[in-house]
């Protein structure tokens, strides 16, 4: 896993997390989850930022989030 914080103020945060995808089959879902990464997505958009998530092409799970860093 690695994580990287970079930012200055007037230009934003920028906050980056990759894992590796996990091998094999998922495990069952848990009632009621599914919701975690579209509640940070909203929380990014209402603070005027934005979020994105998803597999990357070398395979590593990717989260990656701007966020607004008034001057």
């Amino acid at each position: 896993m690695s994580v990287t914080v970079r930012g200055a103020a007037g230009d934003g945060l920028t906050v980056e997390i990759r894992n590796p995808w996990p091998v094999g089959a998922g495990t069952a879902g848990i009632p009621g989850a599914g919701t975690g990464l579209i509640g940070l997505a909203e929380r990014a958009g209402l603070a005027g930022g934005r979020l994105e998530h998803g597999r990357t092409g070398s395979g590593d799970f990717r989260l990656w989030a701007w966020l607004p860093w008034p001057a």
